[in-house]
């Protein structure tokens, strides 16, 4: 399952008590043992912070995730949402991940939630077109995904997990086969 970190309403229900980041003490003797057992660790943690009143191209919790990549250079890091979460995102999120990708091997993206929405998607569906470079240059390194939680099927027996999954169509019929099946599933299998 998902890390909880720095995911804006959620954690903000702490109130006065320790936020919770994925760079905390605690967290090093998971990462040291996912590292040693070879299992990736999927965490939220915003990029940003939320309800900013502009874009200033400015990262506020990003040190706290490069922290962790440096310390474990082959932990394999899954930032789930991009670092993205409802009212936290940047015009030039793209270009960050791509910096990120560049620079840590052991990384990984999941593109589920409103960061497809959101971020990554025009107002008609359409992926941006930046965000296709982004995803071209390093299909590797990225995966779809539902965030669908505990229920896949409705009250009344409609699949809630397809329209979570087929939405990535208009993504994958635009790439290239090898690139497209990286991200639909290659990546999440290795």
């Amino acid at each position: 399952g998902e890390v909880m970190c720095r995911h804006d309403d959620l954690t903000s229900l702490l109130e006065d008590k320790e936020t919770p980041a994925c760079n905390h003490p605690g967290l090093k003797a998971v990462y040291q043992w996912a590292t040693e057992v070879n299992l990736p660790v999927l965490v939220h943690h915003n990029a940003d912070r939320i309800a900013e009143r502009i874009d200033d191209g400015e990262w506020e919790y990003l040190n706290e995730v490069c922290e962790v990549l440096e310390m474990f250079p082959k932990l394999k890091f899954t930032w789930v949402h991009c670092g993205v979460s409802r009212r936290c995102a940047e015009e030039t999120h793209y270009q960050m991940c791509d910096d990120m990708c560049d620079k840590y091997p052991g990384l990984k993206f999941d593109i589920s939630w409103v960061v497809w929405e959101d971020v990554i998607c025009k107002p008609d569906g359409s992926v941006k077109p930046e965000w296709m470079k982004v995803f071209a240059k390093h299909s590797t390194r990225f995966m779809i995904g539902s965030d669908q939680v505990g229920q896949f099927i409705g009250p009344n027996g409609e699949n809630w997990l397809k329209p979570e999954i087929v939405k990535y169509y208009k993504l994958l019929d635009n790439l290239p086969k090898e690139a497209a099946d990286n991200i639909a599933w290659r990546n999440a299998e290795n």
